[in-house]
């Protein structure tokens, strides 16, 4: 049954290789083709093989001369692995006649019995890449020495074929990865987070092969929230839902390790969490972290069927570039969110300065000039033009507030000295010389509706000094402690000589809503001094 290297089926052989070493070629036909190879060189009337897959696992074998045989369903076929053990510890190849012998194999069934077994290791880069055997049918001469020998020759040889159509697999797969994550480097900077989110996890799912996707971010107290997820109908059951990252193991192995990782069945290692919301059958899953520049922002999950091929440590490496792409998404995705902000506060802060530099200015003037006339005229007209004055001072009042709101941004506190000074510099064109300000340190910080009532006490108490009180000293005075507040205008004018009081009585309404006292002293000739009293609430409004 022996024959020579000058064989033409040994010819044929190598006639065949290029073929079989073709990167495109279907799993499954490069199977059946080592099998068909082996048949026709040792003319044998059957002949199986099986050859790892991408996973690093044996796969199903394919058979030549015989039927289709049941083997075992799943990634992982028994029979392979039990043929490939005994070949193995055989020392590589195995010879084998008679029955008796044979039995120990346990062939399938359905297989046809052999009365002769020639089987070897297909080797290439230093590992074991499958298994090939040939065999007869019918009684005959047994298999010899010789072809023994040509099995171990022809196991390496295909071996190295086999092996070397993997890497270039593998070289492929990792060059389409780049390419696609070097294409969608544009598309990352869309404005609208969702989409680059799909792309990326939608060209993931599609490179890995994988049945469903999900893209989980870390958010508070440890909770994962899903972002994105396609595949399988479970977008509906995933998206936006959430977990404890202690109901999850896997994922929060993942998230702490900050190594991406692959699983051959995902119910063994995650019984609920992720896993439970699915509502899938899902078996080989890959979850790769969403590594940002300080910190995990969240994870990549790619999963399978239960019965399809596992992924592999390459896919993991190929997948943490696409990872990256989808971390770097996140991150511009929060510094526009940021940008934004900081823009629209930008923004607020500039009309509040236009507001306050132009607008108040302007009204004050107008408010004198309108003192003024009021005072060389008599009778119904000084009212009106009074009562012009109180709405222009009310109006200020309203813009005041408004620029206080609008300076939240600052953020929401000032401290008591710049609300004061910036009141007073308002006002010192207008009376013609600099109030004096005395504030006891620290002057703390107010905010909210405080801070715009304290600016109304000052800005009420200078516009009277000067509307009436032709002044030529104005004090304002402020202390702070951890009792409240304590605020002071006073002016050695003319004193309070009008009953219309509308503008104090607001006073008084503003400082009792603060659970305060307003004070109004004032004699003929001896100035006037408000003052104004605000205790500190529970949980304070004022720092010091």
């Amino acid at each position: 049954m022996g024959f020579s290297s000058g064989d033409s089926k040994v010819s044929r052989l190598l006639a065949a290789l290029p073929e079989l070493m073709r990167a495109d070629r279907p799993h499954a036909a490069r199977v059946a083709r080592v099998a068909e190879l082996g048949r026709s060189v040792f003319g044998a009337d059957v002949a199986g093989a099986a050859l790892l897959q991408d996973d690093g696992t044996l796969g199903p074998p394919c058979f030549a001369g015989m039927p289709p045989v049941a083997v075992g369903r799943g990634p992982v076929d028994p029979f392979s692995e039990r043929l490939l053990q005994e070949v193995e510890e055989a020392g590589g190849t195995l010879r084998l006649s008679g029955p008796a012998a044979l039995s120990a194999l346990r062939l399938p069934p359905g297989h046809p019995e052999l009365h002769t077994f020639l089987g070897t290791r297909l080797c290439g880069n230093g590992r074991t890449v499958g298994i090939l055997y040939v065999g007869q049918r019918r009684p005959g001469p047994a298999w010899t020495e010789e072809d023994e020998a040509l099995a171990g020759e022809l196991g390496a040889g295909l071996g190295e074929a086999v092996a070397g159509v993997q890497l270039l697999r593998d070289a492929l797969k990792a060059r389409r990865w780049m390419s696609a994550a070097t294409s969608m480097t544009r598309d990352l900077l869309a404005p609208d987070l969702d989409e680059p989110l799909r792309l990326v996890s939608d060209r993931a799912r599609e490179l890995s092969e994988a049945h469903l996707v999900a893209v989980m971010l870390l958010g508070e107290h440890d909770r994962v929230r899903i972002r994105y997820a396609r595949g399988l109908h479970s977008e509906e059951a995933l998206l936006g839902r959430e977990f404890a990252l202690e109901d999850s193991a896997w994922v929060r192995r993942v998230l702490r390790s900050r190594r991406g990782q692959v699983v051959a069945h995902l119910p063994d290692v995650e019984r609920g969490g992720f896993h439970e919301m699915s509502g899938a059958d899902l078996g080989p899953g890959m979850l790769i972290p969403l590594q940002g520049q300080d910190s995990v922002l969240g994870a990549l999950f790619l999963g399978r069927l239960s019965e399809a091929p596992r992924f592999t440590e390459a896919d993991v490496e190929v997948a943490g570039t696409f990872a990256r792409h989808a971390a770097i998404v996140l991150e511009l995705a929060a510094a526009r969110e940021v940008a934004d902000k900081v823009q629209r506060l930008e923004d607020r802060n500039r009309l509040a300065r236009d507001l306050h530099d132009h607008v108040i200015q302007r009204l004050y003037g107008t408010g004198m000039s309108l003192q003024q006339l009021a005072g060389r005229v008599d009778g119904d007209v000084q009212a009106r033009l009074e009562t012009a004055v109180s709405s222009l001072d009310e109006t200020i009042s309203q813009i005041r507030t408004t620029i206080m709101s609008l300076r939240t941004a600052d953020e929401h506190h000032v401290t008591l000295e710049k609300l004061v000074s910036e009141i007073v510099s308002e006002a010192a064109p207008l009376l013609g010389f600099e109030p004096l300000v005395s504030l006891e340190a620290p002057s703390g910080e107010v905010a909210g509706a405080l801070a715009a009532d304290l600016a109304a006490c000052v800005r009420e108490g200078l516009s009277n000094v000067v509307r009436h009180a032709s002044a030529s000293h104005v004090e304002v005075v402020a202390t702070v402690d951890r009792g409240g507040v304590r605020l002071t205008v006073r002016d050695d004018g003319v004193g309070i000589r009008s009953t219309r009081r509308s503008g104090l009585a607001n006073l008084a309404e503003r400082a009792a809503q603060h659970g305060g006292t307003f004070e109004v002293e004032t004699a003929p000739g001896a100035g006037t001094a408000l003052t104004w009293v605000v205790p500190f609430p529970r949980q304070r409004t004022v720092s010091d």
